[in-house]
């Protein structure tokens, strides 16, 4: 205890005999440097407890990023909506095929034909088709009716219009293209036996809107027959999941009767997994 103690007293003294042969001047700028050092160390900490509060947030903000893509992305336009669909015309005929798509709508429309709905084509008439795309939807329906009707196709891409307009002239049914958006159809009041449409509404920006003109043209007693995507897919194209509740809903507050629902059941997986079909008529006697 003795020996620490005297080693303790050796130290102090040395120590006080060093900082008296050091000179005044260089003695208070080793104390400056010494507290220059201690403020530097305070604001190295600090800014390194600020950097790594802000990694972490930065780490949330991404990861909420990554879970949420869909919700946070931002819709194209019309006229970027039309672009993505002309580029992809030339092949989405042969697509919607791969899927299975046209083998869907045709077990739709024969189930259709079986319960009544399409009685108002038995002898023909008009159909218009929203969002005719290569007109899969049209081509399936012309394909089940006995008396020939006359579509009229209404899309927002010059180039799937003009792939629509080829398919069904080789089928041999008389069509007519209109080169419009399905919230402002240039066509008049009742002036259609039937009016379809098939994955359209979902890329509205306003489904109602549109769903609200089709229904305006339609004639009273005419069906409408809605096919939608009732799944969350992540599209690069503009896409809202609508839910059949949702539909229904809608199609009822659009002036439409006997509103009811189909799965689809043939085709792909595809389509039975994450499409289904509404159908109403429009109220009032028909002509």
């Amino acid at each position: 205890m003795k020996s620490a103690k005297a080693s303790l007293d050796f130290d102090r003294s040395l120590m006080r005999r060093r900082s008296d042969e050091l000179p005044r001047g260089e003695i208070r700028a080793r104390s400056s440097g010494l507290q220059q050092f201690s403020r530097v160390s305070v604001l190295a900490r600090e800014l390194g407890r600020l950097c790594g509060s802000f990694s972490k947030r930065c780490r949330r903000l991404l990861k909420d990023r990554i879970r949420r893509p869909f919700v946070e992305r931002i819709p194209p336009t019309d006229t970027e909506l039309a672009a993505v669909y002309d580029a992809a015309a030339e092949h989405w005929h042969d697509k919607l095929s791969l899927i299975g798509y046209p083998r869907a709508y045709e077990d739709l429309f024969d189930r259709l034909l079986a319960d009544g709905t399409l009685r108002s084509l038995r002898d023909g008439g008009r159909v218009l088709d929203c969002g005719i795309g290569t007109a899969a939807f049209s081509l399936a329906l012309a394909g089940k009716v006995a008396a020939p009707v006359e579509i009229e196709g209404v899309d927002i891409s010059p180039s799937m219009l003009l792939r629509a307009c080829l398919n069904l002239d080789h089928a041999g049914i008389d069509a007519r293209p209109h080169l419009r958006d399905v919230k402002d159809l240039p066509l008049e009041d009742d002036s259609f036996e039937a009016v379809i449409g098939a994955h359209v509404l979902e890329h509205l920006l306003d489904p109602f809107a549109g769903l609200s003109e089709m229904a305006r043209v339609l004639e009273p007693g005419g069906p409408l027959v809605i096919v939608v995507t009732d799944a969350p897919l992540r599209l690069k194209r503009r896409h809202e999941r609508i839910e059949p509740a949702r539909l229904v809903h809608w199609m009822e507050e659009a002036g439409l009767a006997s509103v009811r629902t189909y799965p689809l059941l043939a085709g792909g997986s595809l389509p039975r997994r994450v499409s289904i079909a509404c159908v109403g008529f429009k109220e009032g006697v028909s002509r």
